[in-house]
């Protein structure tokens, strides 16, 4: 079965790696971010270290995506060329993700879990974004990185780093990686009474500085702390039916939901918080995980108030994708040593192998549509069937109404057209190695979760005290 789920899994990365070099998606942003990274150049070279747009328009994005394009541009490095350096940065990170993941759930959760959540993360979008040169991907990682430095007792120095990147991913996310790694200081399993403290130092240091970083970075571009770009009235909105709509969407539309594109990691963080609530005492054990799985649901209340919450034009729910592989290592280490025994009995009875077809029938078309590098232009083809984001500002009632179509009533569905990827031979030998990769991993899951009870809750506790 090992042998089998790493035979798959090379394959499947393999064609990651083979179709990010053959014919890499550039998609909107991208392109315009390496402009930009030229642009600030040259305000640099003329000595205009603040307020940069005044003098050419420059791109919005974090300063996370702007760290690799603008040493590359000030080089000289040509367009073409920065964005394959950027598409290579991202199919490393996706490496890192993968892991990052299996060895710290690994080390600090029961056997079942590690291959379980290496399964979940194969099953979601991250498969098409590692051949992309969006920065969710770079941004996931370090995400997961200053996640994983916490859950790991990293030395100080490398947590305060981390977490200062991870805070300059996007300019709403320092709160959450607070947060986030607070809690995993706090409720890690094995912590000393006085490590979260001095953890708590470095976290603190490192969300300040990514704070500054964006301040320092917007106040070079917009001559002001704030990102005016972004924080223009019209691409926001408070309208409770809108955000109603947009907050259902990205959790159930067929062209957007989480529950479509990523169902595995919505059911297993689901799964950690709710069993934990239902067993063991009132401590910070059984709160944390659940407290993991709320972030997800904030993060996506906040989204709603955008005008762009899915990061269109993109594939599925980009904008959400970067916090999710950590708030999933998360939930399950800070979850397992109450959630193990429950979800061991699932992965031992009738219901795996059901389970099993959905979550193989779920990410394959995320799987297949590496071979469809057209999939996206193709969902999106159309002036008509595509809202211009000039609208927003000056016809937002219409913009938002298109927005809603495309996420709910738009066909062919997006996931029916990244299975067009089967039309190649290609497609066919990605979608039997990624088959064989998550059967496979779910199996090894299962086989962990066939101990007796006993051993499983040993096992468990054990995991809860290393």
């Amino acid at each position: 079965m090992r042998t089998a789920a790493i035979a798959g899994l090379a394959v499947v990365l393999g064609s990651v790696l083979w179709f990010a070099l053959k014919a890499p998606p550039v998609h909107g942003d991208s392109a315009v971010l390496v402009r930009s990274s030229r642009l600030m150049v040259d305000c640099v070279e003329h000595g205009h270290l603040t307020n940069c747009n005044a003098h050419t328009a420059v791109g919005p994005y974090a300063f996370l995506q702007f760290i690799p394009a603008i040493p590359l541009r000030a080089a000289g490095v040509s367009t073409e060329s920065t964005l394959r350096v950027l598409v290579a940065i991202s199919f490393v990170s996706l490496l890192a993700i993968l892991g990052l993941s299996y060895r710290t759930v690994r080390r600090l959760a029961p056997p079942m879990w590690a291959p379980l959540v290496v399964a979940t993360l194969l099953t979601g979008p991250l498969l098409w974004y590692g051949k992309s040169a969006f920065s969710e991907m770079l941004a996931a990682a370090i995400i997961l990185g200053a996640t994983v430095a916490v859950l790991l007792d990293a030395r100080l120095a490398i947590i305060a780093v981390f977490v200062a990147l991870a805070c300059v991913t996007k300019e709403t996310n320092p709160p959450f990686i607070l947060v986030l790694t607070v809690i995993c200081a706090y409720a890690r399993p094995g912590a000393e009474r006085s490590q979260p403290r001095r953890q708590l130092y470095a976290i603190a240091i490192g969300t300040a500085t990514g704070i500054v970083v964006n301040a320092l970075f917007n106040v070079f571009r917009y001559g002001t702390p704030r990102n005016t770009a972004y924080l223009h009235p019209g691409r926001q909105t408070t309208d409770p039916p809108i955000v109603g709509r947009l907050f259902a969407a990205q959790w159930f539309s067929p062209n957007g939901g989480l529950l479509w594109f990523w169902p595995l990691a919505v059911v297993l963080l689901t799964a950690s918080a709710v069993l934990v609530l239902r067993r063991g005492p009132n401590d910070l054990q059984r709160f944390a995980a659940p407290i993991v799985a709320g972030l997800l649901v904030l993060q996506v209340a906040v989204l709603s108030t955008w005008w762009a919450p899915f990061g269109w034009y993109a594939w599925g729910p980009r904008l959400v994708l970067p916090l999710i592989p950590a708030l999933l290592v998360a939930a399950v280490v800070l979850g397992a040593s109450r959630a193990t025994l429950p979800i061991a009995r699932i992965l031992r009875s009738w219901v795996f192998w059901p389970l099993a077809a959905l979550a193989v029938a779920a990410g394959l078309p995320q799987a297949v549509t590496l071979s469809h590098g057209t999939a996206v232009t193709d969902f999106f083809a159309g002036s008509q069937q595509f809202c211009p984001t000039s609208s927003v500002i000056d016809t937002p009632d219409r913009y938002y109404h298109c927005l809603t179509r495309i996420a709910w009533s738009k066909r062919p569905w997006m996931l029916q057209v990244g299975m067009h990827g089967l039309d190649t031979l290609g497609g066919y030998l990605v979608a039997i190695a990624f088959g064989v990769a998550v059967v496979a991993l779910l199996l090894l899951a299962r086989r962990a979760a066939q101990r007796p009870a006993a051993a499983t809750r040993e096992t468990a506790v054990q995991g809860s005290v290393r």
